[in-house]
C-alpha cells in the first residue's frame, strides 16, 4: 500500500477531491462574458494541471494495479492455479478470488459468480475447479489473499476518482471535442 500513501498522490486526491467539492457548491455556469478575467484565466489554467497531473498518476496507477493483480495471483495461486488464464481480466479475476475464496465445490458458489461472469466462464472455471491441482489455503494464506484483494479495490477506488475528475474536467477544457466524441472518451485519449 506504500503506492496510495504516496505523498504527491495523497496530496494530489486531497486538491482534487476539494476542487469538486467547490464546483458542486457553486454554480458550474458562469455568466457569458466577451472577456476573459486573468481569475478564470488562472483558474482554467490550475484546472489543465490538475488533468495532466490525473493522467500521470493513473498511467502510475494501471502499472500499480498490474503488479497488486500478480501479487493476489500469486497469493491464490496454490487454492486455483488455472484461475488466472481463465480470467485474464484483473476486476474479474479479484472478483472471483472474493467470491471463490477457500470454496472447495464451486457450484456452491455459481449464483454469486454469474452476478460477475458470463455462464461460459462460470462453466470454464466449474470445470477447471473440479479438476484443479490446487489445494485449501491456510488461514495466514487467506488473510494474504484478503489483503491483496482490498489494496485491489482501493486502487480502483482511487482511480475511478481520478477518471471522473478528467471526464469532468474534460467539457471545460476541451468543449469541441467533447460534444463529438463525448467527455469520456475524449478523457480516456
Amino acid at each position: 500500500s506504500q503506492f496510495l500513501h504516496n505523498p504527491a498522490l495523497v496530496k494530489h486526491m486531497k486538491i482534487i477531491r476539494q476542487h469538486i467539492a467547490s464546483e458542486n457548491s457553486t454554480d458550474r455556469k458562469a455568466p457569458p462574458t466577451t472577456t476573459r478575467d486573468s481569475k478564470q484565466k488562472q483558474k482554467e489554467e490550475e484546472n489543465h494541471q490538475l488533468v495532466v497531473q490525473s493522467n500521470k498518476h493513473l498511467a502510475s496507477l494501471e502499472e500499480e494495479l498490474e503488479q497488486a493483480h500478480q501479487r493476489l495471483a500469486d497469493a491464490y495461486n496454490p487454492k486455483f492455479p488455472e484461475l488466472e488464464e481463465l480470467l485474464p481480466n484483473h476486476l474479474h479475476y479479484k472478483n472471483a478470488v472474493r467470491i471463490i475464496g477457500n470454496e472447495t465445490d464451486l457450484t456452491k458458489v455459481n449464483d454469486e459468480l454469474n452476478e460477475i461472469l458470463t455462464s461460459n466462464q462460470i462453466i470454464t472455471i466449474s470445470m477447471a475447479g473440479s479438476t484443479t491441482s490446487g489445494r485449501p489455503l491456510t488461514d495466514d494464506e487467506l488473510r494474504v489473499v484478503d489483503a491483496s484483494a482490498t489494496y485491489m479495490e482501493e486502487l480502483v477506488v482511487v482511480q475511478k476518482d481520478l477518471m471522473k475528475f478528467v471526464e469532468n474536467s474534460m467539457e471545460s477544457l476541451c468543449p469541441s471535442i467533447c460534444a463529438l466524441i463525448g467527455a469520456p472518451t475524449a478523457a480516456r485519449l
